[in-house]
């Protein structure tokens, strides 16, 4: 398995693994993942196996508030950076437990870390609250309507750099 960039020819996988992963209510059409994608495209990733077949993917992008980005919400281009936010993260289920998604994430955190942002943040669902807990992940208080956007177990989480 190795991680690499997103391209324009990954939408179709990154959409159909994106329908495997969550709830209808919390699926974003492309043009709203593409706009995350495209304000830092060069650290958006996918995982792939030795075949090319994409396993995973991980969008993030830089942030600009206190707040949590909304879901279904297009990103604006050019806003000053604060923070980075881990805006996506999905598993093809053929691939799950087989560490890719601790790939996708040790690679994004690694070059976060390298561009001396304070801290990182995003919006645990399903339940992934104490998967993202283990990459030092904290709960933080958000307003209601940002988080239900992402469905009703959503937790805002962020993780400080000393």
């Amino acid at each position: 398995m190795r991680i690499q960039i997103i391209e324009s020819a990954n939408w179709a996988d990154i959409l159909r693994i994106q329908a495997q992963s969550y709830a209808a209510d919390i699926l974003e059409d492309e043009a709203v993942l593409r706009s995350k994608w495209a304000s830092a495209p060069q650290h958006n990733v996918v995982c792939v196996d030795d075949h090319n077949t994409i396993l995973g993917y991980l969008l993030n992008h830089p942030w600009h508030t206190e707040e949590p980005p909304g879901l279904h919400e297009n990103l604006q281009a050019g806003l000053p950076v604060k923070s980075w936010h881990l805006h996506d993260l999905a598993i093809s289920p053929l691939a799950r437990g087989k560490g890719v998604a601790n790939l996708l994430v040790q690679h994004v955190m690694d070059n976060v870390q390298r561009m001396n942002v304070a801290s990182v943040s995003l919006i645990a669902v399903q339940g992934s609250t104490p998967f993202w807990s283990r990459y030092g992940f904290e709960a933080q208080a958000a307003s209601a309507a940002t988080c239900e956007s992402y469905g009703g177990e959503a937790v805002w989480m962020k993780r400080r750099f000393s």
